[in-house]
């Protein structure tokens, strides 16, 4: 089983595959009106939302770089959070990306830790 972990604290998010800035000039998809649509059930901030859905797209990417059609379909939260410590707080969510056409899941590990800092990990579910 497969993690991957970033961490998004003041505009940068870090990953165990390296680190990027928020102006980091990476060739990554900008998600789409339908995109923000299918994830509109998930809590996540609209940065930590972003961040993710980039990361997601990345890694996607490495897995089936002959799909140009993916989208966010949707967004389903898994447990509700709960918080672990002073000011932190866990909670998962399960996505479903649309690639050409296939579903493909992946939970999401959601991290709150407080005055703007997150960081989350996610696995694909099929």
């Amino acid at each position: 089983m497969r993690f991957v972990v970033a961490a998004i604290a003041m505009g940068v998010a870090l990953s165990t595959a390296g680190a990027a800035l928020a102006n980091d000039k990476v060739a990554l998809r900008l998600p789409g009106a339908d995109t923000v649509e299918g994830l509109s059930r998930s809590i996540a901030t609209p940065l930590l939302k972003t961040k993710t859905q980039f990361r997601i797209l990345k890694h996607d990417d490495e897995l089936a770089s002959n799909c140009d059609e993916k989208s966010f379909a949707s967004a389903k939260i898994i447990t509700s959070p709960i918080e672990v410590s002073a000011g932190k707080k866990k909670w998962q969510e399960q996505w479903v990306l649309d690639r050409c056409g296939t579903a493909v899941g992946y939970r999401i590990f959601f991290t709150d830790v407080g005055d703007g800092g997150a960081y989350f990990a996610f696995r694909q579910t099929n």
